[in-house]
């Protein structure tokens, strides 16, 4: 499911001919298959098909303009079309009945050559049909009932039921798509399909019976609880505290792994995650370790896809405690400071367009606000201004004293340990850039500090402090410049911290300690960035913490090293030895990454300077600039869910309770999303994570923030906030059906293995649900925030948050390259590929390690709703669809994510020349392959560079022509620029690839431009 597509610039056209559809290639028999037996395929190739109001009852394009004196009967009267008269009834002009009328021909045409071709014929409609989005439905009946143990009979009858109402749905669009389907071609349609069900049911459930009664067998044991006891016999001991809380690290360190229990299911899923280069990602590196403490840490630490045997036994990994502790926290944040400022505005100025067009005076910005919410908190949450004081205490209820209380039950922070340098505890952020531009006055107001505090404490008899005035003024001042330079250094970007002075004197070794309110003007007043930074660090402090015993992972780290130099010592050979130090060198210098990429402080000195900052600038301006159709590039979402749950959990959880209560539903969804800490409009975590953009840890320009707001703006702009957001609510309402559905198959002891529920921890989450839960005309509720199992509550929420970043591809910590990680230089060439990386394991390895089956019909659908990303990609880039079937083909699978990272292999080698899927296909099912139209306008140094090459070289070319006459009278200015000059800038224009100004650009802007530069 690719993301992004370089903005396209069309062939030159002029005037409203390029609205025009042209004649239909003659094509190949697979290509008029699928416009005859396909309902995509039928409908992307009709002018006609999504508008005519007589056959979809509402007005066609050619209706914006309609003839009021044309009459459809006369225009067809005595002609051939005469037959079709039922098709004109609600032509309203000459247009609209010359499309029609070529719809009718392309159509008798494609079933004469057809009918024509005998069986070659049959077989290309035979495959379009097969190709079709419905056709998922008979193929998952028959498997399902197989290996649930229905008999064949039975398996037999649901299939014939299910491929009889694919059959009927397929036939009804066909009929409101196309003019030559007959009544009695439907018929003959929907029967074959019923006896084909019939006979493929039957023998599917004769062929699938026998072997799967072993495997039922196996796994009836082992969800009956015959293994369940050892699942969590080490965790029991010292869990009998009321407070929700992550699995303690002396229980978890007692469940130890090895062996087969790291071994995924199918043998196609072990090949797949055993042949990925092991340097692709953080998850793949732990998992291809060969000393087994180096895979469990790793699956500990970070969320990964896999559904290993053992998996239920050591829980859901930290980093999804993680995401759903900070995320939490960062929507009680957002929603508090949000709605504090619109309540302000709306209880002191009440005039809306007012405020609009020009703010009155004294009325405080976003900005402001938030800056005086800060500055209130330092004060006991007081302010002159209510609203303030009401932000600043609910901030303090709902995001600072949850964490402090979470802390110091993890053990890392004193219950005493209160901050004495405010009357209230507010974290302290130091504003670098404030101190470097007042250096003297910052040390002279420190040194006069120091001075009097040390006067004071001579006066009081505190040892130490005998000292002259002169000898006070000498330490104070080189203490000051001691806090000066630690302040100023790269430490000053590292999470909130205590300042410890270094320098001489009586001083030494103590933590800096001067009122907030006295030195406010050298702190950092920015509400969002301080909290931003100081629950990031604390939410992974404590997850941490809770699971491991210490946030740095001593002990477990110690183990990894020790029972490395073990392997090595037992090593059969010189070489062999030499492999394993250099692995055990990378798996724990990549443990320690990961943790501290967690934490937000990996690489704090290189992320401290202009360089990496404006690499991160210019990220985050790709995304600005290519990502704005990033819906349409996300269409085959709508898919996974199926994928992932099958399509009966998906219809249970979400799908019928939306038609039957779409109030109630959403609400559902809200609570569900909220307890596993899901809101992307707030948080936009999905899409920073597929961008590869915003570093919000570390100190921002002024220019960089403009670009961050941009970012934010281009994601609410796109829609893709809200679309992530939905298929977000799907995956968690599909998720909460299927646990309270288990059934005692091999594929649900999978799924529980691959979100880390044991069986025993299932069943507890699903007594909760029978206590706590309700059922209505809506989604069902299983209101997770009155569950009184609290470790039961805790492990199945992380489960649940895991489960959806999987269902709905959101890469994680584990899916990031340690290279670019460790060189950031190296991240622009590579933006945008941890999102390929993470599908290819979310997607591909995920869905070959549960149902095999389901995954492939799905990828059917998948590679469908492709072909229509395909097609409407091509027709708003304003350039013709192949007519290529093998081109279609590859296009589908391409677009739909279903092989990503190999698909991204392929499209780098045809770029360069090189073999790939578009040339092989292309060549197989038809005449003069093209490469993928998603790479289609990058060069050489664009597709192997990555985005941000592209942004150079076509800053560079604009550049180039622009000054050729900018220093010469002759030829002129602009004199050098070309058709390609135009499609550089417009590349390189902010939005430009948005829904609606990509539109524009491309039917009316740049052609003419174009035409005028040439």
């Amino acid at each position: 499911m690719p993301i992004f597509d370089e903005p396209q610039s069309p062939p030159h056209t002029s005037g409203f001919t390029r609205f025009d559809t042209p004649e239909a290639p003659e094509g190949s028999l697979i290509l008029r298959g699928f416009r005859t037996a396909n309902t995509v395929g039928a409908f992307a190739t009709s002018e006609t098909a999504a508008t005519p109001q007589s056959r979809f009852g509402y007005y066609s394009q050619f209706s914006v303009f309609p003839e009021p004196a044309y009459n459809s009967w006369d225009d067809i009267v005595g002609t051939p079309y005469e037959s079709d008269f039922e098709h004109f009834a609600g032509v309203r002009s000459h247009a609209e009945s010359d499309a029609l009328k070529r719809d009718i021909d392309r159509e008798r045409e494609d079933r004469q050559v057809l009918a024509d071709a005998g069986p070659a014929g049959v077989g290309a409609q035979l495959l379009a049909g097969f190709l079709d989005v419905p056709t998922l439905l008979p193929g998952a009946a028959a498997v399902r009932s197989a290996t649930l143990g229905a008999s064949v009979t039975r398996n037999a009858l649901r299939t014939a039921a299910a491929a009889t109402a694919e059959a009927t749905a397929v036939e009804l669009a066909l009929r409101k798509i196309q003019t030559q389907n007959t009544n009695a071609d439907a018929g003959l349609a929907i029967g074959g399909s019923a006896v084909l069900g019939l006979l493929l049911g039957g023998g599917v459930g004769a062929m699938m019976r026998r072997g799967e009664t072993g495997r039922i067998d196996r796994a009836s044991d082992y969800l009956s609880g015959k293994e369940v006891e050892r699942d969590l016999s080490d965790l029991d001991e010292g869990l009998t505290d009321s407070e929700p809380r992550n699995l303690s690290a002396a229980a978890v360190t007692r469940t130890e792994l090895s062996g087969e229990e790291f071994a995924l299911p199918t043998m196609a899923a072990n090949l797949l995650a055993d042949t990925t280069p092991s340097g692709l990602s953080f998850t793949d590196t732990f998992r291809q370790a060969r000393v087994d403490s180096a895979k469990q840490l790793g699956s500990e630490l970070l969320t990964n896809p896999y559904s290993f045997q053992g998996k239920g036994r050591i829980g859901p990994a930290v980093e999804s405690a993680f995401d759903v502790l900070h995320d939490q926290i960062a929507i009680k944040h957002r929603r508090a400071a949000t709605d504090g400022y619109l309540d302000y505005l709306r209880n002191n100025h009440t005039n809306r367009l007012k405020r609009a067009v020009a703010r009155p005076e004294g009325v405080l910005d976003a900005n402001s606000f938030n800056e005086a919410v800060m500055r209130a908190m330092r004060r006991g949450d007081r302010s002159e201004i209510t609203e303030v004081s009401e932000v600043a205490q609910k901030l303090r209820h709902e995001v600072l004293e949850p964490l402090r209380q979470r802390a110091i039950r993890a053990g890392i922070l004193d219950e005493n340990a209160i901050q004495t340098t405010a009357i209230s505890y507010v974290p302290r952020l130091w504003d670098k850039q404030k101190i470097a531009a007042r250096a003297g006055e910052f040390k002279d107001r420190l040194a006069a500090q120091f001075s009097a505090d040390s006067k004071q404490a001579r006066r009081a008899g505190v040892e130490g402090f005998d000292l002259s005035d002169a000898e006070i003024q000498t330490y104070a001042r080189a203490d000051a410049d001691d806090v000066y330079e630690t302040l100023t250094g790269f430490s000053a970007d590292a999470p909130p911290i205590d300042v410890v002075v270094k320098a001489r004197g009586p001083l030494k070794e103590r933590t800096l300690s001067v009122q907030d309110t006295d030195f406010e003007d050298f702190l950092n007043n920015d509400l969002d960035y301080v909290l931003a930074r100081y629950t990031r660090v604390m939410a992974a402090d404590i997850t941490l913490a809770e699971r491991f015993g210490d946030v740095s992972l001593s002990e477990r780290l110690k183990k990894v090293r020790d029972d490395y130099s073990k392997a090595i010592e037992g090593a059969e050979s010189q070489k062999e030895a030499k492999k394993l130090s250099a692995e055990k060198s990378r798996v724990l210098d990549r443990l320690e990454a990961a943790r501290d990429i967690m934490r937000g402080t990996y690489r704090l000195e290189d992320r401290s300077k202009g360089t990496y900052r404006t690499v991160q600038a210019a990220m985050s301006y790709n995304f600005i600039r290519l990502l704005g159709d990033v819906v349409a590039s996300s269409l085959a979402d709508v898919v996974r869910p199926s994928m992932t749950h099958g399509f009966r959990n998906v219809a249970e959880g979400a799908l019928l309770p939306l038609i039957k209560d779409l109030r109630g539903t959403r609400m559902t969804a809200r609570k569900a999303k909220e307890a596993a800490g899901i809101s992307e409009v707030l948080l936009a975590t999905r899409l920073t994570g597929m961008a590869d953009i915003m570093d919000p840890y570390s100190a921002r320009t002024p220019i960089e923030n403009v670009i961050s707001v941009m970012s934010y703006a281009a994601g609410k702009l796109t829609g893709i906030l809200h679309w992530n957001d939905m298929m977000k609510s799907m995956a968690t309402l599909t998720f909460i059906n299927r646990v309270r559905r288990l059934s005692p198959s091999v594929v649900d002891k999978r799924f529980l293995d691959r979100v880390g529920l044991s069986r025993d921890m299932a069943d507890r989450a699903r007594a909760q649900m029978q206590q706590h839960g309700i059922s209505g005309a809506g989604a069902f509720d299983a209101r997770i925030e009155k569950w009184t199992d609290l470790e039961a509550k805790d492990v199945f929420i992380r489960a649940m948050r895991a489960d959806a970043d999987t269902t709905v591809v959101s890469p994680g910590v584990g899916d990031k390259i340690p290279t670019a990680e460790h060189h950031f230089w190296l991240k622009p060439a590579l933006q945008f590929k941890s999102f390929t990386l993470a599908a290819h394991r979310r997607v591909m390895i995920a869905g070959l390690q549960e149902d095999q089956t389901r995954f492939m019909m799905n990828a059917v659908s998948m590679m469908s709703v492709g072909m229509m990303v395909y097609y409407y990609k091509s027709l708003s880039a304003g350039r013709e669809p192949s007519d290529n079937s093998g081109v279609w083909i590859a296009e589908g699978i391409d677009r739909a994510g279903i092989i990503p990272l190999y698909m991204e292999i392929s499209n780098m080698s045809e770029a360069i020349s090189g073999p790939g899927a578009y040339m092989l296909l292309g060549n197989l099912l038809g005449e003069a392959p093209e490469t993928a139209s998603r790479y289609a306008s990058r060069n050489v140094a664009g597709a192997l560079a990555g985005p941000t090459a592209g942004l150079f070289g076509d800053l560079k070319n604009v550049m180039q022509s622009t000054m050729i006459g900018l220093f010469d009278d002759e030829p002129g200015i602009g004199s050098g620029m070309t058709p390609g000059t135009v499609g550089s800038a417009k590349r390189l224009m902010p939005f430009a690839n948005h829904p609606g100004v990509r539109q524009y650009l491309n039917l009316w802007v740049v052609p003419d431009l174009k035409e005028f530069v040439q």
